[in-house]
């Protein structure tokens, strides 16, 4: 009977290490649970400069908790696919010095896009524009402007809002319950003006 095939012994210059189970990368002083794995020192990079971010040590009505607070566009990834991740506590504004921060980041409109309307076929309700945004899963609260006009005030950070706003160039600004926000450039345009001139602003 032939000896089992042996498996490969470890190459000179890969290394053992400790990493969070959550992100991957090695765990801070509050990662519950780590996990064993292979990596190379020489490889510079995130997996080498970075430790956890996720596994935080917060203060909420003056108690301390350790919660994972997740980046802004990965919390809405796990929302989305239904991980619990919004059950942890909000931010308190005045304890918020040395805590974790994700900015928020608005996900659609993308930025630079330009929306043509079709008036000539589809009503203003079947072409409406979607604004979605990430939040860190310690935001609650959400506003969304037009311009400097308050369009939205939703307590759903992760949940989408539909405008249909006439042709012109807008920005539109998301911000979350702390103060922080992102905004882009939203163009729309009208096909039929664009039939006159035969030509769009589209790149």
């Amino acid at each position: 009977m032939r000896d089992p095939v042996k498996w490969f012994g470890r190459p000179q210059g890969v290394k053992e290490r400790w990493v969070c189970d959550l992100c991957g990368l090695p765990g801070n002083r509050y990662c519950p649970n780590r996990t064993r794995e292979l990596y190379v020192p020489k490889v510079t990079g995130p997996v080498t400069t970075e430790i956890c971010q996720v596994m935080q040590k917060v203060v909420v009505d003056g108690k301390e908790q350790i919660i994972a607070v997740w980046p802004s566009e990965l919390a809405a990834f796990l929302h989305r696919h239904g991980m619990p991740v919004a059950q942890v506590p909000a931010y308190q504004a005045q304890q918020m010095a040395g805590e974790r921060y994700f900015a928020p980041v608005i996900q659609s409109p993308v930025a630079g896009a330009v929306y043509i309307r079709r008036h000539d076929q589809l009503t203003a309700q079947e072409q409406q524009i979607k604004l979605q945004g990430a939040t860190t899963n310690r935001v609650k609260r959400v506003k969304w402007y037009l311009d400097d006009k308050l369009i939205a005030d939703s307590d759903q950070p992760y949940v989408p809002i539909y405008i249909s706003p006439p042709a012109g160039e807008y920005v539109v600004t998301l911000v979350d319950d702390t103060g922080g926000s992102d905004s882009v450039v939203l163009t729309v345009e009208d096909y039929r003006a664009i039939s006159e001139t035969g030509s769009s602003s589209a790149p």
